[in-house]
């Protein structure tokens, strides 16, 4: 990469998933959101960031509910890119993203499992 590289940033984009044995939902889309805090100017009022959490699972895992569970990867969005020309060209988007830790304990006042930043 060149000091003055520019990249497209993108504040949303669509990944295409399939059914989901969680959920009972079929094929469809999810909207993955990536946006810094936008101050407010004029008219418009300030808008918050908003950094989206995808769940990710490798593509050659096998598919039981068993092995889905324990290979998921938890990961927060922070940029939604496409590289110049020069250094590559890809079919889709590309995402910048924050590994998540999951920890085998639950908060005891929300039941929810704790999570941090991985390191």
């Amino acid at each position: 990469p060149i000091r003055f590289n520019r990249f497209d940033i993108y504040h949303h984009m669509y990944v295409e998933t399939g059914s989901s044995i969680f959920t009972g939902h079929g094929q469809g889309f999810q909207k993955i959101h990536a946006s810094p805090n936008i101050v407010a100017r004029g008219h418009k009022n300030e808008t918050p960031a908003r950094f989206d959490t995808m769940f990710i699972l490798e593509e050659d895992n096998t598919h039981t509910d068993t092995i889905i569970l324990n290979n998921m990867q938890p990961a927060q969005v922070h940029i939604i890119f496409k590289l110049p020309e020069h250094l590559g060209t890809y079919p889709h988007l590309l995402v910048y993203v924050e590994w998540v830790t999951t920890h085998q304990c639950q908060d005891p006042m929300s039941s929810l499992y704790i999570v941090s930043c991985s390191t």
